[in-house]
């Protein structure tokens, strides 16, 4: 009777530790191990929600920036035509005898033209430079 093992020696492995208690250690790591990795999971999607948010804010100020511009460019042509319509009749439909006079009329428009210009750039670059 000698070779009769008992179950209690038959479940012991060779560290003398049953085969149910590393079973139950093995299932223990196995699921901190699952936890970790679903931690570690659940920071990434949110990153990557966090992300997408600051992209679509970054996305929607961009097109108000583009709708600001669009906006101040047609404010200037508004500007700008008004500016020749009026050049137009102070240079030709008006009672202007001299060619001096003329041309003094023709750089005074000439000047406000650069003028409205320059501010219109300014305004754009202003626009521009705000973008983060």
């Amino acid at each position: 009777m000698e070779n009769k093992i008992t179950n209690a020696e038959a479940q012991q492995t060779e560290h003398g530790v049953p085969q149910s208690a590393q079973t139950q250690s093995s299932h223990k790591l196995i699921t901190i191990l699952l936890v970790c990795l679903l931690i570690v999971q659940v920071i990434g999607l949110g990153s990557d929600l966090l992300g997408q948010n600051a992209q679509r804010a970054r996305l929607a100020e961009k097109q108000a920036r583009i709708a600001e511009i669009i906006n101040e460019n047609e404010k200037e042509r508004i500007i700008l035509e008004t500016l020749m319509t009026s050049y137009e009749k102070a240079a030709y439909r008006s009672n202007l005898d001299r060619i001096a006079e003329q041309q003094l009329v023709a750089s005074e428009y000439s000047i406000r033209a650069l003028q409205i210009l320059g501010k219109q750039n300014n305004a754009i670059i202003e626009l521009l430079a705000d973008q983060p």
